[in-house]
């Protein structure tokens, strides 16, 4: 087949004037620069740990922060300003306390009250403390923090809390912190769930070594996937426990979902055998 040459050479020019006129027609508009968005290069968005006090303890809130290098022990504050989402926690700043400021130097936290702290009820009461470290350990958390120094009005207080001087700064105490008990059968419930989850690499960290070196991850998921498909149509409803000198057996029974198969058995029962490993407690399979 021969080409018409000059059918193609009449194609090429009427195309580059198609585009050239096309082009003169356009009109582009010169945005103003309160309508640009200018990228943010150095803000980071993390999640934080706050402390608050619920009955001589310490209870943990996390939140959400958007913060860039400069001003991340401010944004901190400005969570703690804001209070306890569990309207049951305690803070310093139901009264007329206010923190004024925090900033990180060399290492320490300076934490600056105003006066009215020392006049406030936490500072008169033996539970002083709780609340000094619902501040100390919030801004311990801060990557680079070796302790932390109250100040009120921006100078040091010549006072006591337990054995520590508020002359120099506190470090964080973790014997203060709520922490709660975990159960054999809190083991073996986060297991089947995150099972249900398909957060099968979070179902594998709990098992025991013993039954690690017996299946790789590879083969535990190929059979949780099929222990997954054999609960499919079932609610768990109750769970017991029952103690052997070197392990625990949980027994979680299952009743048939309304929605499932009719065909499948009403009730299905489970049982799992936890052990202690390293001071948690390890679902044992093997």
């Amino acid at each position: 087949m021969r080409f018409n040459i000059k059918l193609v050479y009449t194609l090429i020019i009427f195309s580059i004037v198609l585009i050239l006129t096309f082009s003169n027609g356009l009109t582009l508009k010169e945005l103003d620069e309160s309508m640009t968005i200018m990228p943010v290069t150095d803000s980071v968005r993390l999640i934080v740990k706050l402390y608050f006090v619920d009955d001589r303890k310490l209870k943990v809130e996390e939140r959400y922060i958007q913060f860039n290098s400069a001003n991340y022990s401010e944004k901190i504050a400005d969570e703690l300003r804001n209070g306890p989402k569990n309207k049951m926690y305690d803070d310093i700043f139901d009264g007329d306390v206010e923190l004024l400021s925090a900033e990180v130097i060399d290492g320490t936290c300076y934490v600056n009250l105003n006066d009215a702290f020392l006049k406030s009820p936490y500072w008169e009461t033996e539970s002083k403390e709780y609340y000094l470290w619902s501040l100390v350990n919030t801004f311990a958390e801060i990557e680079g923090v070796s302790g932390v120094q109250i100040l009120v009005g921006g100078k040091k207080i010549n006072a006591e809390v337990g054995e520590l001087s508020l002359m120099e700064p506190l470090p964080r105490r973790d014997e203060y912190i709520y922490v709660k008990k975990v159960y054999p059968s809190d083991t073996v419930i986060q297991f089947v769930d995150n099972i249900n989850k398909n957060r099968f690499d979070l179902a594998y960290d709990l098992m025991d070594s013993k039954s690690k070196s017996v299946m790789d991850f590879k083969e535990f998921t190929l059979e949780m996937e099929q222990y997954k498909s054999s609960i499919s149509g079932y609610r768990r409803k109750i769970y017991f426990t029952q103690s052997f000198t070197e392990s625990q057996i949980i027994y979680v029974k299952y009743n048939r979902s309304e929605y499932a198969d009719t065909s499948l058995p009403s009730v299905k029962y489970e049982n799992w055998e936890v052990v202690q490993e390293d001071g948690l407690w390890k679902v044992k399979l093997y």
